[in-house]
């Protein structure tokens, strides 16, 4: 009986600590307050947050409703032209951090749309939905667009997270007619193998019971489980807007072996770079000329022809 009570003692105990490290993982809250001090040095901003072109670019606030009733937000820079850019920023970021991404468009001539993905910024939601979800509210968003603005061609490109629900945007039936290329920098293959990865390689933990039980957490609080959805690869397998992958070879949160997975599972007309040092969403820091020049010419070939 008392090893029988120390057994149970410790289950409940395990479940106690996987749930609050569901909830600093995967809540606003939670990540704001309680991450450890290693995650947080990780999601630590590969880049400078200069803001000052989204100050003064003459930027509005714009608001849309989720499929779930959520309010999202996003800033708007409409500088007029037929084209824009939607960019979508990663895990604990926000619209705001992915301001020099915005001006690089802008002096392209696009028009841009700097999105506040749930449970981020300014934007509604207490969880973190790591892609899946946040790919309809991408949906939404270029739905917003075409509604408002008659938009032309629209690129879009996501960063970690954001790279990951670009991708699994990329096998959405309605994705809009108009999206001509996609692009995504550091995006894990699935929400499944990232926390697989993360448990193992960063926090050195077994997988199992931690894995399960955190899916068990998230699909009770956010409706969905990592072993059935999150999954980049089968969207991709459906897509068919031409996509850039983009990695570093020395990312230590996102190995850039799910960048080759990835590519290999994408069905649509493809590229990749890989940029050497380069570690989690630092490739637009290590090699700017590389990483925009490559940008350019994808955009180059893909923008006239679609």
């Amino acid at each position: 009986m008392k090893t029988a009570g120390i057994i149970c003692g410790s289950l409940i105990i395990a479940l106690l600590a996987i749930g609050w490290a569901f909830n600093c993982i995967s809540s606003k809250r939670g990540w704001q307050k309680g991450l450890s001090p290693k995650m947080k040095k990780q999601n630590k901003l590969p880049f400078p947050l200069d803001t000052s072109w989204l100050e003064q670019s003459g930027a509005k606030d714009a608001w849309i409703k989720s499929y779930d009733g959520l309010k999202l937000h996003a800033y708007v820079i409409n500088n007029h032209q037929g084209d824009w850019a939607v960019i979508c920023h990663g895990y604990t970021a926000n619209a705001k951090c992915m301001s020099p991404f915005g001006e690089k468009y802008a002096h392209m001539g696009y028009n841009v749309l700097l999105i506040d993905a749930r449970a981020h910024g300014k934007s509604g939601g207490k969880f973190i939905g790591f892609g899946w979800p946040e790919r309809r509210d991408l949906i939404d968003w270029l739905n917003y667009l075409n509604d408002n603005y008659q938009a032309g061609k629209i690129i879009i490109h996501g960063v970690s997270m954001g790279g990951a629900t670009v991708m699994m945007t990329s096998g959405e039936e309605d994705l809009p007619d108009n999206v001509a290329v996609m692009i995504e920098d550091c995006g894990y293959i699935s929400v499944l193998g990232e926390f697989r990865y993360l448990i193992k390689n960063m926090y050195h933990l077994p997988v199992f019971p931690i894995l399960p039980v955190t899916s068990l957490f998230y699909r009770l609080h956010n409706g969905f489980s990592f072993y059935r959805q999150g999954f980049a690869d089968r969207q991709l397998a459906k897509a068919h807007i031409p996509m850039l992958f983009i990695h570093g070879d020395a990312d230590k949160f996102v190995p850039c072996s799910m960048m080759e997975q990835a590519y290999d599972a994408a069905a649509c007309p493809k590229d990749k770079l890989l940029i050497k040092g380069a570690g989690h969403g630092k490739s637009c820091i290590i090699a700017p000329e590389s990483y925009w020049q490559k940008i350019r010419s994808f955009l180059d070939k893909y923008m006239q022809n679609n």
